[in-house]
């Protein structure tokens, strides 16, 4: 036994609670009260008219109710700039864009904090701090009591935006400790085995009165980049204790309730999984372990994350719960399955290398789950056209989700490649497609019967062809589960998908929030949605009633979207490009314009040629993951059978990763001359 094998491991009773993020500047509680009213008066207006999720009218309509409705705001989004990710009040955002509320306030003279969740009792909650820039009136009787609680410390605020650069972000991830562990054991773990992160000493008791109790515990998440020894203090650790019937309900202590009205039209959300940038993943995984028996989960090695110049790679660790999930409802709202993924640059380029050296280590995004994202997200879009608020959503290249090739075309007519080659250059003359095949959503007929005219195709098997581009790497992939509208509206809102065996993730990832400037690296949001299979698992398995057994649901089914990790990735650095390519529009610089468009075009290549890869990857992982649960209750003389199986799983898992490498290989070299092209000529023509 070596020395720490003999401590508990309380990372299996604990469940996400909340994110705390801090930010430079909150307006007072009356100003967001009143947005929260414009919002609610906005959707009730729609409720009687029904306007939600139409067209270009019904939207104009609304906009000009909501201008009735605000004519003391102002207005920055329909001017000729449009909506912009920066500077924008988080608060604001998660009220407007998510439907979220303000459920308690706090502020004391130095700072001022809000409490915010979706319309659920096991809603994601999130705390988001700002100091005050003069002193002000306080809202708490026992101010000093406030001040010794790390939250809404002024000098714990200080500390986060000196570790951080001055950037806003987020300072604190906060675990519940459930029946079965004690803050006092997590206490114990960290103070025998890295007791440089304690960060506040021992669990700090904020309520001790009979049967109710409220204690937390502060540790730095990381230490500093090199060091063994030294903790980085910008990132925070909580674990909070609540016991007894005043406790049981409570989020923090000190947090004044406010009343909150929540609209028709928005869906609640919940905690799944929290992702950070360090500079040592290795170190990190190996701390959670220590102190919480985290075990790693899914690893994303550099071939499956490299984006054009950007290298990096991935671990999910996570806990190992017992609560059972006995339904979709449980496997919505249970928040016992912690998953935290963690990523580490391996190259001076992308976004992990640009976050670490400009923000620092820290929380890269935050994901939340939900019941429908397609409406979740046509709602986010609709409301930011209405009101010019709200999120916006990284760019997703259209070729992630079909485009149209001549094969198709040839395998559908019979006709030759030349034939259909000639048919491909009417629809692009006629703008049905792009150079790449790339189909307009909403498909003019009228120009693909004249191409079908000038060539001597037949319209209709054309047309299915073309209409059918729009989305055929989806039907690929999930067959026919999903109809054409459902189809269509995916990918119109650019919602990413994946499959894990018969699970579906979609996801969504929002632009930069708490972002100073444009091009500065910031945090963001992702909400997802995981269609767990439930299906029942035939007649060789029986319940003692003769129906069939159900599958059970698993945490986290659907999986982390292996291939939706290298389009995020490869979307971020899209983003930069597209910006590089608009600037360059702005200024009349054309050799900037012709660098960003030529990024953009290589790194959607990249991911067009990666995505077969990827998929063989994913269906190995899917099926290695059955035959090793097969395993288990396998009969001895069937296991040299599924472990050669397994093993020819493996290969095929390496055989794609080194696959993936060499197209990595391939585009980071097509990056770097891109830009070494026009950085020369940037050069020159400054010269």
């Amino acid at each position: 036994m070596s020395e720490f094998e003999h401590l508990s491991t309380p990372g299996d009773f604990l469940q996400f609670h909340y994110i705390q993020l801090y930010a430079r500047k909150l307006q007072p509680l009356d100003e967001y009260k009143k947005m929260e009213k414009h919002m609610t008066d906005l959707t009730k207006y729609q409720e009687k008219t029904g306007q939600f999720f139409l067209g270009p009218e019904s939207k104009q309509s609304l906009r000009e109710h909501w201008g009735a409705l605000t004519p003391d705001l102002p207005d920055p989004s329909f001017g000729k700039s449009g909506y912009k990710s920066a500077q924008q009040d988080v608060v604001e955002q998660l009220i407007v864009g998510a439907g979220w509320r303000i459920i308690g306030h706090h502020e004391t003279k130095r700072v001022r904090a809000v409490l915010m969740s979706s319309n659920s009792p096991e809603s994601a909650i999130c705390v988001v701090t700002a100091p005050l820039e003069t002193a002000g009136p306080s809202t708490e009787s026992s101010a000093q009591d406030a001040e010794n609680c790390w939250n809404f410390s002024h000098a714990a605020q200080k500390q986060f935006f000196e570790s951080h650069n001055g950037r806003q972000g987020v300072g604190i991830m906060c675990f519940e400790i459930v029946d079965g562990s004690t803050v006092e054991a997590v206490y114990d773990n960290y103070a025998r085995k890295h007791p440089n992160l304690l960060a506040s000493g021992k669990p700090t008791v904020h309520i001790d009165d009979g049967a109710d109790k409220f204690k937390t515990l502060e540790v730095y998440a990381f230490y500093k980049g090199g060091s063994k020894s030294e903790p980085d203090k910008g990132t925070v650790l909580q674990f909070v204790e609540r016991q007894g019937p005043k406790c049981s309900h409570m989020v923090l202590p000190f947090f004044q309730t406010c009343a909150a009205e929540f609209d028709s039209i928005s869906l609640p959300m919940f905690p799944d999984h929290w992702v950070s940038n360090v500079v040592d993943r290795k170190q990190y995984l190996s701390t959670l372990e220590d102190v919480l028996g985290f075990k790693p989960k899914v690893n994303f090695n550099a071939g499956v994350v490299a984006a054009g110049e950007a290298i990096i790679e991935s671990t999910v660790t996570g806990n190992a719960p017992s609560a059972e999930l006995r339904n979709t409802q449980d496997q919505l709202q249970n928040r016992q399955q912690i998953y935290l993924p963690i990523n580490n640059s391996l190259s001076e380029f992308g976004h992990v290398h640009f976050f670490i050296e400009e923000v620092g280590q820290g929380v890269q995004h935050i994901a939340n789950r939900c019941s429908d994202l397609v409406h979740f997200i046509q709602r986010a879009n609709d409301i930011r056209e209405i009101t010019g608020r709200g999120f916006a959503f990284l760019r997703i290249p259209r070729s992630y989700y079909g485009y149209l090739k001549l094969t198709a075309l040839q395998a559908a007519t019979g006709k030759s490649e030349t034939e259909c080659q000639q048919l491909f250059d009417e629809l692009i003359q006629r703008k049905v497609v792009d150079l790449h095949g790339v189909t307009e959503l909403d498909v003019n007929q009228d120009a693909v019967l004249a191409a079908c005219n000038a060539t001597g195709f037949d319209f209709n098997i054309v047309l299915s062809v073309v209409e059918e581009a729009r989305y055929d790497h989806m039907t690929q992939l999930l067959g026919d589960r999903l109809s054409v509208t459902e189809l269509l509206k995916i990918v119109r809102n650019q919602i990413l998908i994946d499959i894990q065996g018969a699970d579906i993730l979609y996801q969504i990832f929002t632009r930069c929030i708490l972002q100073d400037n444009p091009r500065d690296e910031a945090p963001f949001f992702e909400f997802i949605q995981r269609l767990c299979d439930a299906t029942p698992v035939g007649e060789e398995e029986k319940a003692q009633d003769a129906s069939p057994r159900r599958k059970k649901l698993k945490p986290g089914c659907g999986g982390f979207g292996i291939r939706n990790f290298l389009t995020l990735f490869l979307s971020i650095e899209v983003e930069k490009s597209l910006r590089l390519k608009e600037a360059g529009v702005a200024e009349q610089d054309a050799a900037k314009q012709q660098a960003g468009d030529a990024m953009v075009r290589a790194l959607t290549e990249q991911l067009n040629v990666s995505n077969p890869i990827l998929t063989s990857i994913s269906d190995a992982m899917t099926r290695e993951d059955e035959l090793r649960t097969q395993l288990l209750s396998a009969h001895p003389r069937d296991h040299d059978k599924i472990n050669a199986e397994i093993a020819e799983l493996i290969a095929v898992k390496e055989r794609g990763n080194q696959a993936l490498m060499e197209v990595s290989n391939k585009y980071k070299n097509k990056l770097q001359s891109i830009r070494a092209e026009y950085e020369a000529s940037a050069a020159n023509k400054g010269s």
